[in-house]
């Protein structure tokens, strides 16, 4: 289970009892995803749209063949993740002005862009790939208050940053 800067866990995740201590097990529980995000006029003026992917839970994740190791609760962390979205948030994508594609007829054409890849993408390029983690978090949450304010006015997603 990851952790986030603040020392919380991620919300939505799905604990039991295990000898007195609440402890995870790994799974997470179901979201409810406000259609309104999407489905309001300045949203559909940019085709927003949703990149949720259907909800699957695995019955005995140890059943399976997933690598382990023993030390990963003994090490400081190795990885970090840039989420799109928390849980009941809404990952969108969207038109961003001036994002084009060339089709197979050779015509340029409007590219959708996922929020998150977009502004991460901006970020780098803003601080000319030379940043920390940190400054990279700043750079994409404020490039993700624009959108809200200038596209997509009831976007509740927000990056989740975790370790």
């Amino acid at each position: 289970v990851v952790g986030t800067l603040d020392g919380e866990f991620m919300d939505g995740v799905k604990y039991q009892n295990y000898c007195g201590f609440k402890v995870h097990n790994g799974k997470m529980q179901l979201a409810a995803h406000n259609r309104d995000v999407w489905q309001e006029e300045r949203a559909r003026a940019v085709k927003a749209r949703p990149r949720f992917q259907p909800m699957m839970e695995i019955d005995n994740p140890r059943a399976g063949r997933l690598p382990t190791r023993g030390a990963m609760s003994r090490i400081a962390p190795l990885a970090f993740a840039y989420i799109a979205a928390g849980n009941g948030q809404t990952a969108m994508e969207l038109q961003m002005a001036g994002a084009t594609t060339v089709n197979a007829d050779g015509k340029e054409v409007p590219k959708p862009h996922g929020v998150l890849t977009w502004c991460f993408v901006q970020a780098l390029e803003e601080t000319n790939f030379d940043c920390t983690h940190a400054d990279c978090v700043l750079a994409i949450r404020r490039l993700m208050a624009q959108i809200k304010e200038s596209d997509l006015p009831r976007m509740d997603q927000e990056l989740q940053f975790t370790f």
